[in-house]
């Protein structure tokens, strides 16, 4: 593939010699491009014969494996041959705690120095649902007693897997196998750069292995992924933050926009803005793109039925009896039931749309099954035939889909009837003979790009737009988003 000449943005991102660098980057301005041409720029020519690596780093395993491969396609398969890398930030602690553990810095159970990392605690002996608005909200997590690993039951703040009071056996059992989650290394790390003895140990293992630092996507960091990149900084290590504050959509989750302005604002960092958009074709959407983000009012067209895809705020808003779109989830996943219907979705955007649903992964580790063990073949038969009631296929879907082939999935009574309407839906889309378009979310949409996009406003959302979005809002900072995925066309549908 023919690679296009840089910019001179680009160029000047990628050649800069500054220490300390932020890359401010509108959407469609080419940053994945940018970071691999800074990588090899740092590996090959500006770090000399610094023994120490280039690292990248990212959040989602897909932008790292992007990132990975257009790095090597530009630059060949040994430049990030170890000491550089390319990886996730889960990766960059998980390196800080096997360091500390190598080194008998601290001391884990067992005496294991590398732990086998398992996404979640799904499915692991003696583990459950947590919830933090639940009367059991707490769960066994890591601390450190001295420089020993020990455990420590506190309460959780977003839903997760866990292990309740009476199964700390089962959580000491695997922790002495070397077993734990991503969770488990972050929560060493946290604790770790709290004490004076073993900062000062972690710093000195970053300033001796780093060279340089690169974070994607900056403004998702949380505030131990803040903490650890100003250690990286203060240790006297070179960073790049790639980034754009109005892209910034991850506060529900745990990310911290306003620690990585802080960060900024406590160094001597060189902003490089990327105002260059490739994405944009239109008079209408450049035009859309830059309004919004000087703040300006703006107004959308409505619908003329000619998009690719749908987007919205809200999952709700995206599920409609009648409308063409089928959203690619129902959204969080609240019972084991509600993990069933996604893989039920998953069947029908497959057949209608081609497409896979979103959390189908999730769904299958709430109900502790592997994809290949599940046949859905009798509730699908039964949803295409209009006769068959409702509630004869959700019993069916839930013999089917039976939590580690036993029981089956939990469905409070309230949502009974909620999860009988999503059914419905799934019904309507699966029989009824006409086009239709995926619907996502503006969180699931960040990233990606389409040529014709519709998306669905409620009241206050076209209030905000009509009248200036503002950056320092996270929803205004949501519609900016779901508003700049087009190259030809947004136009607006009213929830």
């Amino acid at each position: 593939m023919r690679r296009h000449p840089l910019t001179d943005e680009q160029k000047a991102v990628a050649t800069s010699q500054a220490p300390l660098v932020f890359v401010e980057s509108v959407p469609g301005s080419g940053k994945t491009t940018v970071a691999a041409e800074r990588f090899g720029v740092l590996r090959y020519h500006l770090l000399g014969a610094d023994p120490r690596g280039v690292v990248a780093v990212s959040f989602a395993r897909s932008a790292v494996a992007e990132l990975r491969r257009r790095t090597r396609r530009r630059w060949g398969g040994r430049t990030t041959a170890r000491p550089n890398g390319v990886m996730t930030m889960d990766a960059l602690h998980r390196g800080v705690v096997e360091f500390l553990l190598h080194t008998g810095t601290i001391q884990w159970p067992g005496g294991i120095v590398t732990p086998k990392l398992i996404d979640s605690w799904a499915r692991q002996r003696g583990a459950s649902r947590v919830s933090p608005t639940g009367p059991r909200n707490q769960r066994w997590e890591l601390a450190l007693n001295g420089t020993t690993v020990a455990v420590d039951y506190r309460a959780v703040d977003s839903p997760c897997w866990g292990m309740q009071y009476a199964r700390r056996q089962d959580y000491v059992d695997s922790l002495i196998e070397g077993v734990c989650t991503h969770d488990e290394i972050r929560q060493l790390v946290g604790v770790a750069l709290g004490r004076p003895g073993l900062r000062s140990a972690i710093d000195d293992y970053i300033s001796r292995s780093i060279a340089h630092l690169i974070v994607d996507e900056a403004f998702d960091l949380n505030g131990l992924d803040a903490l650890l990149v100003r250690r990286v900084i203060e240790s006297g290590v070179e960073v790049t933050l790639v980034g754009d504050p109005w892209q910034a959509l991850y506060e529900w989750r745990g990310a911290r926009p306003d620690m990585v302005h802080r960060l900024l604002a406590d160094h001597s960092f060189r902003t490089l803005p990327m105002r260059h958009s490739f994405r944009f074709k239109s008079d209408q959407t450049r035009g859309l793109a830059d309004g919004l983000r000087s703040g300006n009012p703006c107004t959308l067209e409505p619908s003329n039925g000619s998009a690719e895809v749908v987007l919205a705020s809200e999952w709700d808003h995206l599920q409609a009896p009648g409308s063409d779109t089928i959203p690619l989830s129902f959204g969080q996943l609240d019972c084991q039931t509600d993990a069933s219907i996604a893989l039920l979705l998953d069947h029908v955007a497959s057949a209608r749309l081609g497409e896979r649903a979103l959390n189908v992964t999730e769904a299958l580790r709430c109900l502790r099954r592997d994809a290949e063990s599940i046949d859905l073949g009798a509730p699908v038969s039964m949803l295409r035939d209009p006769a068959i009631p409702l509630p004869d296929v959700m019993d069916a879907l839930r013999l089917a889909t039976k939590v580690g082939e036993v029981r089956r999935p939990s469905l409070p009574g309230k949502r009974v009837a909620s999860r009988l309407d999503r059914l419905a839906m799934l019904r309507e889309w699966l029989t009824l003979n006409r086009s239709y378009i995926p619907g996502l979310s503006f969180h699931q949409a960040k990233g990606r790009e389409w040529h014709r996009v519709d998306v669905v406003l409620d009241t206050g959302a076209q209030q905000a737009v009509r009248a200036g979005l503002d950056q320092t809002d996270e929803e205004h900072r949501k519609i900016y988003v779901g508003l700049t995925r087009a190259s030809e066309s947004t136009r607006i549908r009213v929830a």
